[in-house]
């Protein structure tokens, strides 16, 4: 494994008012072998700062926070914040070399938050496949919806899911949650039905020595994540079956996250 940690150009920020003076700085790291690295691989590494340490540009300020995410720009890449505060307060037990284990603790901060997003749709009330994971290649029934065989716009009930809490820990690993993420549930979840939530990722943001913040995002979705996709003739466009009266259309389930996993990863609820 060979870890790369950049910063980001243009990632330098200043804040100045009449009590304190702030600043950030960001990095990406990720590995160029294509290989998922811990986050003590990554927070231990030397081409990041530790806590006390001055910025570059004002020495004034000192490293006092740092926050981790996963990065949109490419998988199995986190994207890293340091804050910088002149106000520094000494810590002990600061030293991230042992993140490992987390411990369990409950969560009790939930939130669900329901609306829709606009999908491209053939038909209206589909049948749903008998596997969601590999649906079948056979037409999905229903009322015709689209146009000449082109796709109207439907609105899909969905739910946005997060989950945070704050663990006191003297070492844990998140790394276990970048092989479950675009999976969905194996099994029913907090009353969802099984194969109905993707886990998207996990933030984690070191608030204190030896306290954590981490924040569960998911989503479910009305149609288990399932996609209407046409038949389509050699030219790409819809095969409109225009011998029929009235002309048909055959359309398929398509599921772009086929993979699941047990959820027993996530913290409890209380």
């Amino acid at each position: 494994m060979s870890l790369v940690i950049q910063e980001q150009a243009g990632s330098r920020q200043f804040t100045r008012s009449s009590e304190s003076y702030t600043g950030s700085r960001t990095w990406l790291a990720y590995d160029d072998e294509g290989l998922s690295p811990t986050i003590g691989d990554i927070m231990n590494s030397t081409d990041l700062p530790t806590f006390g340490d001055t910025h570059p540009d004002v020495d004034s300020i000192y490293a006092t926070e740092w926050d981790l995410q996963l990065s949109d720009q490419r998988s199995d890449m986190w994207e890293i914040t340091w804050t910088y505060d002149s106000t520094f307060i000494e810590t002990t037990g600061g030293d991230t070399s042992e993140i490992e284990d987390e411990t369990t603790e409950p969560f009790t901060d939930i939130n669900v938050s329901v609306g829709q997003v606009i999908i491209d749709a053939w038909k209206s009330n589909p049948l749903m496949p008998a596997s969601i994971d590999n649906p079948a290649r056979t037409d999905i029934g229903g009322s015709p919806l689209h146009e000449e065989g082109y796709a109207l716009s439907m609105a899909l009930p969905t739910a946005d899911i997060t989950i945070t809490g704050t663990v006191q820990a003297s070492s844990f690993n998140a790394g276990g949650a970048l092989s479950r993420v675009t999976k969905r549930n194996a099994e029913s979840w907090l009353g969802f039905d099984a194969g109905s939530v993707l886990f998207i990722g996990v933030d984690i943001k070191q608030i204190a020595a030896g306290t954590y913040q981490l924040t569960y995002k998911l989503a479910w979705d009305f149609f288990y994540h399932l996609r209407q996709v046409p038949s389509r003739g050699e030219d790409g466009n819809p095969d409109l079956d225009r011998s029929a009266d009235p002309p048909t259309l055959v359309v398929y389930w398509k599921q772009p996250f086929p993979e699941t996993t047990s959820f027993s990863f996530l913290p409890n609820i209380t």
